[in-house]
C-alpha cells in the first residue's frame, strides 16, 4: 500500500470576481464560466437568447474584461519543489498574472495550459488575475492586415483566432463571442518529479497483443525514484512492472487472449472492454504523481482498393467492415460551462 503525499493541489474553481476595466465595476463570477453568463446573473445584461437581446448585448464582446481570485498559501505549501498553475481551457486572448507579475499571454482556446509559478507565489494571500482582450476587436485588427473570405453567418475574419468559430455566429446560432475560464483550474504542488504523459502502442502478434507504454517523466533532482506500472484487464486480471524512473520509461506487456474493442453498434455488447494502464511515481513508497490511461485493443485499416466505381474508402475494425455515415454535432450551448456530462450523455 502506497503512502499518500501531503496536500497536492488547491482547487481554484468556484467564486471569482469579474472586473470591468472601463468602469472599474466589479461583479460576482463563477468559474467555470464566461463574462456573458456572469453579467446576466448579475442583472447587467438581459438573456441574449431572447428576442433581439443578442444585439443589445454585443457591447460585452467589444471590450476587455478581467477575472480575479485571491487564495492563501501556507509556508508549508511553498516548500514544494514546483508549483504549477493548471488551466483546462482559457477562452481566449488572455494575459495571466499572479501577484502583479505576468506569467504568460495565451491565445488558443483549444489546449490546456500549465505554468510553473513557485517564484511568483508568496506566503499568505495571493492574487490571480486573468485579463481578457476583446475577441471582436482582435479579429477586426487582424482582418485589416490579412484578409479572410467574407463570413455570411457572422463576423468576417474569425479564422484568425484559435477560438470556437460558432461564437461569432452561425446559421443555427447567435453571435455571442464569450470570454472566460472553462474547465478546471488548479494549483498543483509537486515534489521530486511528476509523470507528464503516456503513449501506448499496440502490436498484434501470435494471437495476442503486445502493449508498449512510453512514459515521459520530469525528474527534478538526483533522487532515485520508482515508477510502478500496472495493466488492469477488463476481467480484473493485472500485470505489474516496477523500475527506476527516468525521463522516459518504456514498459511492455503481452496479453495472450485479448478482448477486442469495437465501435458502438458493431456488436451486441453495450459495454466495450477497456484496458487500464496505471502509473505511479514513488519516493520511499510515497506517491509523488499518478495517472491512468484507458485503451481499447483493436486494429483499424483503411481499404483504398480499386472497384468498379473508382476507389474504396472503407474502414475495417478487427477485420470487420464498418459502415459509417456522416453526422453534424453542434455545440449544445453558447455558454460552454452550462453543458454538463449528463447533458452530453443524453444528447449522444
Amino acid at each position: 500500500m502506497y503512502k499518500k503525499n501531503r496536500k497536492n493541489f488547491i482547487d481554484l474553481c468556484g467564486q471569482w470576481t469579474l472586473l470591468d476595466p472601463v468602469s472599474c465595476k466589479e461583479y460576482p463570477a463563477n468559474v467555470p464560466g464566461c463574462n456573458y453568463s456572469d453579467l446576466q446573473n448579475a442583472g447587467v445584461i438581459p438573456d441574449p437568447f431572447v428576442a433581439l437581446n443578442e444585439k443589445q448585448t454585443e457591447w460585452v464582446s467589444k471590450q476587455d474584461w478581467v477575472y480575479e481570485k485571491t487564495f492563501d498559501l501556507t509556508r508549508e505549501d511553498l516548500f514544494a519543489d514546483r508549483i504549477f498553475l493548471n488551466f483546462e481551457k482559457i477562452d481566449t486572448l488572455c494575459d495571466v498574472t499572479l501577484n502583479g507579475e505576468k506569467i504568460a499571454s495565451v491565445s488558443n482556446c483549444h489546449i490546456p495550459y500549465s505554468f510553473e509559478v513557485k517564484r511568483f507565489s508568496k506566503e499568505g494571500e495571493n492574487k490571480l488575475s486573468l485579463y481578457f482582450h476583446s475577441p471582436v476587436n482582435a479579429v477586426i485588427q487582424k482582418q485589416k492586415r490579412i484578409k479572410c473570405p467574407v463570413n455570411n453567418n457572422g463576423l468576417t475574419g474569425i479564422a484568425h483566432l484559435r477560438k470556437p468559430q460558432c461564437h461569432f455566429g452561425w446559421d443555427w446560432g447567435p453571435v455571442i463571442p464569450v470570454s472566460g475560464i472553462e474547465g478546471d483550474v488548479k494549483l498543483v504542488f509537486s515534489n521530486k518529479g511528476r509523470i507528464l504523459q503516456t503513449r501506448v502502442k499496440q502490436t498484434f502478434e501470435n494471437g495476442g497483443v503486445r502493449l508498449r507504454a512510453e512514459i515521459q517523466n520530469e525528474i527534478y533532482g538526483d533522487d532515485t525514484l520508482e515508477l510502478d506500472v500496472k495493466l488492469v484487464c477488463p476481467s480484473g486480471e493485472t500485470y505489474e512492472s516496477a523500475t527506476i524512473a527516468k525521463d522516459k520509461n518504456v514498459v511492455e506487456f503481452f496479453i495472450e487472449k485479448p478482448l477486442l474493442w469495437y465501435a458502438n453498434g458493431m456488436t451486441n455488447c453495450h459495454e466495450q472492454p477497456l484496458y487500464t494502464i496505471e502509473k505511479t511515481l514513488l519516493s520511499d513508497d510515497c506517491v509523488l504523481s499518478s495517472s491512468k490511461k484507458q485503451i481499447g485493443l483493436r486494429t483499424i485499416t483503411l481499404d483504398r482498393s480499386r472497384d468498379k466505381y473508382g476507389s474504396n474508402f472503407c474502414f475495417y475494425v478487427n477485420g470487420k467492415r464498418v459502415f459509417a455515415k456522416g453526422a453534424n454535432w453542434i455545440p449544445t450551448d453558447s455558454y460552454p460551462a452550462r453543458t454538463t456530462e449528463k447533458d452530453i450523455e443524453e444528447y449522444v
